[in-house]
């Protein structure tokens, strides 16, 4: 069984995501709600002055996120 992490999105990433053009937005949405099954994708890169923090590519946009490995939660920081 696969187990599932929680995804909570900052209020600032949320505004970002908003702004996301609509044909782009759900390539970023799917790559968030994967975070959720796989929160180390094939292609992410833990920042390397932040630790617990990682970022993913999807087109043009950047997502960075931390890891809460305790709570099993991946917090959505920044979309941009």
């Amino acid at each position: 069984m696969v187990s599932r992490w929680t995804i909570t999105v900052v209020p600032d990433a949320r505004a970002e995501i908003y702004k996301v053009p609509r044909g782009k937005a759900a390539d970023v949405t799917d790559a968030i709600s994967a975070l959720g099954k796989d929160p180390k994708p094939e292609g992410s890169e833990e920042i390397e002055e932040e630790p617990n923090i990682y970022k993913i590519q999807v087109g043009e946009y950047t997502i960075e996120y931390e890891l809460i490995e305790q709570d099993k939660e991946v917090k959505i920081l920044v979309v941009r």
